[in-house]
């Protein structure tokens, strides 16, 4: 033991991308195996994204503060799930979703703002396929028992580090009287810069919310995905991260098929999408185009597996990811133009 237990408590830790990448795959690996053995389908794959995140929120806190991060995103995560199974079958019901999604994503943006797109990205993921969903509360179940295993792990994590990781003395905020010339009084405890980002998000995913509600595709929840996806960089990075996103969408589909057609065997299923999700968890923060490669492999791996057609599956998702793309696009240059012209 490197570290006594009570003396760690005071310290914070923080895994490097390696073993941040490693716990990822072990997660994944576990929610492959129960998935494969119970035959859970689609559910299966909300049991592996909620187990994945939650085990893959790397917080540089203290060992409370990363088990209490952890079970606050998984509430959230159970929340977005009933709202998109109440959602499914109302235009009406499906846009107030939108709006609401929209505005918790802002406040997580603000309250999280190291973290949270490792928290927003798999909520929109869990939304999008509980809505999609034909089992209703299965979807409740499975991405509970997911947030159960992903704590589970983080437990372990968080005992593991306590013990032999490096410790880091906690930042305290910076104490400032002085308030920011652009930073004018929240509204609903928002910023402005995150209520911006709430009704630029609201207007896109009420659009592609109702493309969903209309488009008889069965993944058309890749739009929604993908703009949530880019428009956390930010209009002035948008068009640069659109192009990585299409690029790597491109190449994840090309490997994906490519495996989907070449391999008949689950054994080999299941140790490409580990590979995957070790290089996605690894790179995803260094370089966009290659995690979006391999984010799109495994994405396309896992449903792929019992489709009988899976270029026709690598189509859709580089056609609904592009019309993503272009959405933001568009909005970011609408919402750029307002701002210049106000």
């Amino acid at each position: 033991m490197r570290y006594g237990i009570r003396n760690s408590l005071r310290y914070s830790f923080k895994l490097d991308r390696v073993s941040n990448s490693l716990v990822a795959c072990a997660v994944v690996g576990i929610g492959l195996w129960l998935m494969f053995s119970f035959q859970l389908g689609l559910s299966g794959a909300l049991f592996i994204v909620a187990a994945q995140s939650i085990a893959g929120i790397n917080a540089h806190n203290l060992p409370i503060n990363r088990l209490a991060i952890a079970s606050k995103v998984s509430c959230i995560y159970l929340l977005v799930v009933l709202m998109g199974i109440y959602s499914r079958n109302s235009l009406l019901y499906v846009s107030l979703a939108m709006v609401l999604l929209a505005y918790l994503f802002s406040f997580l943006k603000q309250y999280y703002p190291i973290n949270w797109p490792d928290i927003v990205i798999p909520a929109a993921a869990l939304f999008l396929m509980s809505h999609i969903a034909h089992e209703y509360w299965s979807c409740v179940l499975y991405t509970f028992l997911g947030c159960l295993l992903g704590i589970s792990v983080e437990i372990l994590v968080v005992l593991g580090l306590m013990k032999y990781g490096k410790r880091y003395v906690p930042m305290k905020p910076l104490a400032t009287n002085e308030k920011s010339r652009n930073d004018k009084s929240p509204i609903l405890g928002l910023k402005e810069a995150n209520r911006r980002y709430a009704l630029e998000m609201s207007f896109l995913l009420i659009a592609s919310g109702v493309l969903m509600h209309f488009i008889p595709f069965p993944h058309s929840y890749w739009a929604p995905l993908t703009i949530i996806m880019v428009v956390q960089v930010g209009n002035q990075g948008a068009f640069r991260r659109i192009s990585q996103r299409i690029l790597g969408t491109l190449v994840g589909c090309s490997l994906g098929a490519l495996i989907l057609h070449c391999s008949t065997h689950v054994i080999y299923f299941v140790l490409a999408i580990i590979v995957c999700v070790y290089f996605w968890q690894y790179y995803i923060r260094q370089n966009y185009m290659v995690g979006s490669a391999f984010v799109t492999a495994f994405v396309l791996i896992l449903l792929g597996m019992d489709k009988g057609n899976p270029i026709y599956l690598a189509m859709e998702r580089l056609s609904f990811s592009t019309l993503g793309g272009l959405m933001a696009l568009g909005s970011s240059w609408i919402f750029a133009t307002q701002r210049r012209v106000s």
